[in-house]
């Protein structure tokens, strides 16, 4: 940490005479280095420091202790940062944010100044240059040529053709002006504007340039770029650069996230990576050769001016193929094209014909409903549909890319039919509706309405189409009887649930016999249920057995589930008793 061309053993002389001289001498040493060297006495003191000069007097008690929390250091800065703009600017003093956090009780008044919050704002990585300064970037890096391309466009130096006088129209008149000059957005009040577009190559650094005379940013534009970047140039012994690569990266531009920009690139098998608003640096190589291209083609713009955009390509072609043909990339130490030209045989994938490439474009198809004047409306916009199509028919639309005005229309059977703009005339009418009084109009009949036409005329015999008896097709079926649960109450799934069979055996066996004679059979089945329970077996099995042995059970409501299967007893137990063993 020397000064710049000094002695490290000057500081060091320096030093060690201030640390044995007293205040006097002192101040005489550093008059006399400073004027032997031409400099302030503070540089002097600096670099006595630098060599282990410590000072006058002794080091303060609380030297390296701060006067506030941390807590009180990040409030503060999250005030301060609070007041950013949009503009990258951070607008509130810290003597204003000090205000504010004593007024709010975080800091006592008079507890630190202003340069004591900076110096800690410093120490602690929260000044406004810290707070500011972009994130750290992670390189990146492709795997070979044609394995990444970055695109971008821009706003060309000479911005139009148009000549006023002898001096031609520049874009530095008034540029001062603008947020982001770069974007066309900002030349709103001109008809056309002059875009560079740019693509590079990630590994070798390739630049290829074309130029647009255009009125902004758009999908047709932007579509003929790429195809012109990646096909095969006029002399691909002079510029070698073509291909399809397997990665394609660029800003989230409104063409470039239009579907059908995006249905290119996926029948192309190429991911597209559309990196996120304010992120220029995610495809900084193209953004630096944007820079490149102005200081090395277009600042020779300024000696002569393109009189049209053909000319301007053909300058633009030429310096391009110089220069990455020469000039060296310095991440390589190689010419760009030298570097290209390593790129494999599985690496180098050949652009398809502009006809098939054509095909591939197609946007994304959305439906619309036609309504009963066989219309429908697409962007506020109404058309005719032309064919057999039925009212409330959802039609699937896909827009025609480069017949904007034109759509491909086709319903769920994939039948195709004619889409035809609707003119409107006076008043917001159809300008070829009927005039009420006047004429009379009507669709053609299409098959459902001759089909209601012949129904109502009675030309379609139905006489001998008459409703018959549905019993005997299902008189072999036989549905065998299914177990249930109560409607009042469920069934605990905890307690075992035994089926009528099952109860049936239950309380033969607990009555004791070997079988049930066909009167017992029935008579049990009065008090069977189908999903019964161990308690529930034993009251039918008691009941059962009241009858047996003609005790006659005098109870009116037998219980058998849980209350809700009463069984009336009184006075009928003998004469049940009697039947069941035959007296």
């Amino acid at each position: 940490m020397n000064a710049p061309g000094w002695d490290p053993s000057l500081g060091e002389e320096i030093a060690r005479k201030l640390q044995w001289a007293s205040r006097s001498e002192k101040a005489a040493i550093v008059r006399g280095y400073a004027e032997t060297l031409g400099c302030g006495p503070g540089k002097i003191y600096r670099l006595a420091r630098r060599h282990g000069f410590r000072g006058f007097g002794k080091e303060r008690a609380d030297k390296g202790k701060r006067k506030l929390t941390d807590e009180q250091i990040q409030k503060a800065a999250a005030v301060s940062y609070g007041s950013k703009r949009k503009t990258e600017r951070i607008i509130m003093p810290t003597w204003k944010v000090k205000e504010v956090l004593e007024d709010s009780g975080i800091l006592q008044p008079g507890q630190v100044s202003g340069s004591t919050i900076n110096r800690y704002f410093r120490e602690l990585g929260l000044n406004q240059a810290s707070l500011l300064s972009p994130a750290p970037h992670q390189p990146l890096a492709s795997l070979h040529p044609n394995h990444v391309h970055q695109l971008d466009s821009s706003v060309c130096i000479q911005y139009d053709f148009k000549e006023k006088g002898k001096r031609w129209s520049m874009v530095d008149r008034d540029m001062k002006l603008a947020f982001y000059k770069n974007k066309p957005q900002y030349f709103r009040e001109i008809k056309k504007v002059l875009l560079r577009y740019l693509m590079t190559d990630h590994a070798s650094g390739t630049i290829f340039p074309f130029y647009y005379y255009v009125r902004g940013e758009d999908t047709k534009t932007l579509v003929d770029f790429v195809l012109r970047a990646w096909s095969t140039k006029p002399d691909p012994h002079l510029f070698p650069f073509q291909g399809v690569p397997l990665i394609l990266m660029c800003d989230a531009g409104s063409a470039n996230i239009s579907a059908p920009f995006r249905t290119l690139m996926k029948n192309l098998k190429v991911e597209l990576i559309v990196h996120e608003p304010g992120n220029p640096r995610a495809i900084g190589q193209v953004e630096n050769a944007q820079l490149i291209w102005e200081h090395a083609f277009e600042s020779g713009l300024s000696l002569e001016k393109a009189p049209d955009i053909d000319q301007l390509n053909a300058r633009a072609y030429d310096y391009a193929m110089k220069f990455n043909a020469i000039h060296k990339l310095k991440r390589t130490g190689l010419p760009r094209f030298a570097v290209w030209q390593t790129i494999s045989r599985e690496q180098l994938r050949f652009l398809p014909s502009e006809e098939i490439c054509r095909k591939l474009i197609e946007g994304k198809p959305f439906s619309a409903v036609c309504d009963g004047a066989k219309q429908i409306r697409i962007d506020g916009r109404v058309y005719d549909v032309r064919g057999e199509v039925r009212r409330g028919t959802r039609l699937r639309i896909r827009p025609d890319f480069y017949n904007p005005a034109q759509f491909q229309v086709e319903d769920e059977r994939g039948r195709v039919f004619a889409c035809v703009p609707v003119a409107m005339g006076k008043y917001g009418f159809r300008a070829d509706a009927a005039t009420i009084g006047k004429e009379y109009k009507s669709h053609p009949y299409d098959r459902t309405r001759r089909f209601i036409a012949d129904a109502e005329a009675g030309k379609i015999d139905t006489s001998m189409i008459k409703p018959r008896p549905q019993r005997e097709k299902v008189e072999g079926l036989h549905y065998l009887a299914r177990p249930g649960v109560p409607a009042l109450g469920a069934v605990d799934a905890q307690i075992p649930v035994f089926s009528a069979y099952e109860a049936r055996n239950m309380v033969r066996e607990r009555l004791g016999l070997p079988r049930l004679t066909p009167v017992q059979a029935q008579l049990l089945e009065r008090y069977l249920l189908e999903g019964m329970s161990e308690e529930q077996i034993d009251r039918a099995a008691a009941a059962m057995r009241a009858h047996l042995e003609g005790t006659g059970i005098q109870d009116s409501k037998l219980n058998i589930q849980e209350g809700r299967m009463d069984r009336t007893t009184e006075n009928a137990a003998p004469a049940r008793a009697a039947e069941a063993t035959g007296k």
